[in-house]
């Protein structure tokens, strides 16, 4: 008896070994689980297959501890889930074991959570705050809030944004301190020190304040063009400050710079960007009632062109399922080049074009682009060719005379010539700009590679 049970767990060794020497080689999460399929043990790994491998090797299991002998002899099967990136995987990893609190996991079975950033939009001077995830349960249901996050700095998060409010001048009192000061006309010490625009007494105007306040909370979507142009503006103030000889200044502002910069490259946003599977229904639903659909969108495609002085066109597609990105649907495709260089339209139509010429859409619900009329139009005017009937919807992005994104649609009113703000929809607005921007890295990943092979070549023909 007591070798058929020694053969069981030597061949149930080998079974999981070879599973786990079939995983990919990039960062995720694994599960390990029993007979009855509960999660045993929750783990990340910057690399899956090298891992999960070290768990079942024979030079390796004799080196375990006794908890994660323990482990293997009912570990039984295990699941994995992979992730852009370490952080993400730590993210992930932190939300896995919250939700099966597995047996062998210890350090992170608190109720500690990653932080995010929340901001009501009704207010007409809004503020930036700092939360944990369960502080955000009320407000999630709130379509008016928006959220960024979760981040896994959290220390560091919290100096940016000190950082961030400080040099923008973001109000950060309660409702109470701001109505006190509007009372008695008398702006509190943050403003004397020149930390606050001090809107409650009307220093700034509404349209001035929204403007600062959108570069602010634009840096936290985790899109590199507004990242880059908040460091712009710091570079400029330091490089001012230099000018004057204020170097004490221009040296404390040097410093935040470093801080922002850290964080940058620390920083990373879980996939949903903030939108969970209730608040994605909520958010499709509003969706629905703005585009005036017969039914929810479930399934979006999203998709955009990239090209540089007319060399390496391609286009992007990729696709979101009840509110969460699926990367196993998106899908590059390179463009034709043309004699007139840089023609975003007539790249789009041959983009949708070869997409529904050739690709089936049964299960479609909602075709999405990166731009506004002009955009729109061009998909609409290929799929009238095609025969085809489907929603488009095109998202413009802010500008100085919208501070929030536009929703540009078929059969728009009068009133919305302009689009359709996005302002007073936070949790729809986040959900659809984390789509448009995922569809924007992906056709710049291709359109880069492209670029970096074309260069090449050039440069070996020349040697």
């Amino acid at each position: 008896m007591e070798s058929d049970s020694n053969s069981n767990s030597s061949s149930k060794i080998i079974k999981l070994l070879s599973k786990a020497k079939s995983l990919p080689t990039t960062s995720g999460c694994y599960l390990f689980k029993d007979q009855k399929e509960n999660v045993l043990y929750v783990g990340k790994a910057k690399n899956l297959r090298n891992r999960c491998s070290s768990y079942f090797q024979d030079a390796q299991i004799k080196n375990h501890n006794i908890k994660t002998l323990k482990l293997l002899s009912v570990v039984d099967d295990f699941d994995f889930i992979i992730t852009d990136s370490d952080s993400s995987a730590l993210i992930l990893e932190n939300d896995l074991i919250k939700k099966y609190t597995p047996k062998y996991n210890i350090k992170l079975r608190d109720d500690k959570s990653y932080p995010f950033v929340v901001s009501d939009l009704r207010d007409n001077f809004p503020r930036i705050l700092y939360m944990r995830k369960k502080e955000l349960i009320e407000l999630k249901k709130d379509e008016h809030v928006l959220i960024f996050g979760p981040f896994v700095e959290s220390r560091l998060l919290k100096e940016v944004i000190k950082i961030l409010v400080k040099h923008f001048k973001i109000r950060i009192c309660g409702k109470s301190e701001f109505k006190m000061s509007a009372k008695t006309n008398t702006p509190c010490i943050l403003y004397q020190i020149e930390y606050c625009s001090a809107p409650c007494v009307g220093k700034i105007g509404k349209y001035q304040y929204k403007n600062n306040f959108s570069k602010v909370i634009q840096f936290f979507s985790g899109e590199e063009r507004e990242e880059r142009a908040v460091l712009r503006i710091l570079k400029r103030k330091m490089y001012d400050y230099s000018k004057e000889e204020e170097y004490e200044k221009a040296a404390e502002i040097r410093d935040d710079i470093l801080k922002v910069e850290q964080f940058i490259n620390a920083k990373t946003t879980s996939d949903e960007g903030g939108v969970e599977k209730g608040e994605g229904k909520d958010a499709l639903k509003r969706l629905q009632e703005i585009l005036s659909l017969k039914k929810i969108p479930r399934v979006i495609e999203c998709y955009d062109v990239a090209i540089w002085q007319g060399d390496s066109p391609c286009g992007a597609k990729v696709v979101m399922r009840d509110g969460k990105l699926d990367k196993s649907s998106y899908r590059y495709y390179n463009l034709t080049k043309r004699e007139e260089e840089n023609n975003d339209y007539e790249m789009l139509k041959e983009l949708i074009s070869r997409r529904f010429s050739s690709e089936s859409f049964d299960y479609l619900d909602l075709i999405m682009v990166d731009g506004g009329k002009g955009q729109l139009n061009a998909i609409v005017s290929v799929l009238k060719n095609l025969n085809i009937s489907i929603a488009v919807v095109g998202i413009a992005k802010k500008n100085k005379r919208c501070l929030s994104d536009r929703l540009f649609f078929q059969n728009q009113s009068s009133a919305q010539s302009r689009g359709y703000s996005l302002e007073k929809e936070g949790l729809l607005w986040t959900m659809l700009a984390k789509l448009r921007d995922e569809a924007h890295r992906f056709s710049r990943k291709l359109h880069h590679k492209k670029e970096q092979k074309r260069l090449l070549k050039g440069i070996t023909k020349k040697n």
